[in-house]
């Protein structure tokens, strides 16, 4: 799978994370399932997708329902591309301040929090 750097912008990020979760699709799949709750014309999902596109975030051939646009990435790899994009441009490389305002959520369950744990005991481990 492919992997781009580029920056994506919200709207961007969300139409792309929907086109991850529920797979290949037209344009007019994409207006239907994305673009009409939001209030998007075709025009301007199709203008998203193409710089999705371009981008190397979306891939597109020929279906039998016209132009079917599909995710180069998984959900999954698309939301790390975008934490790693965080943490290497925004906090300059340290993950320090979004482990602390993860730990510090009100709204951040135990199992989550005994998640965190495990994933800090991981990385000491490797560390070693």
């Amino acid at each position: 799978m492919k992997k781009s750097n580029a920056k994506l912008g919200q709207a961007e990020l969300d139409l792309l994370l929907h086109i991850a979760e529920f797979g290949p699709m037209t344009v007019r799949q994409a207006q239907d399932g994305f673009g009409a709750e939001r209030g998007y014309v075709r025009t301007t999902v199709l203008q998203m997708m193409e710089r999705l596109r371009a981008k190397n975030y979306l891939t597109r051939q020929d279906s039998e329902g016209g132009l079917s646009y599909r995710s180069t990435q998984t959900p999954e790899e698309i939301q790390r591309g975008q934490i790693e994009g965080l943490v290497s441009q925004t906090l300059k490389g340290s993950a320090t301040p979004l482990v602390a305002f993860l730990a510090e959520m009100d709204e951040i369950s135990e199992k989550d929090l005994e998640q965190l744990r495990r994933i800090v005991d991981q990385a000491k481990e490797k560390r070693r």
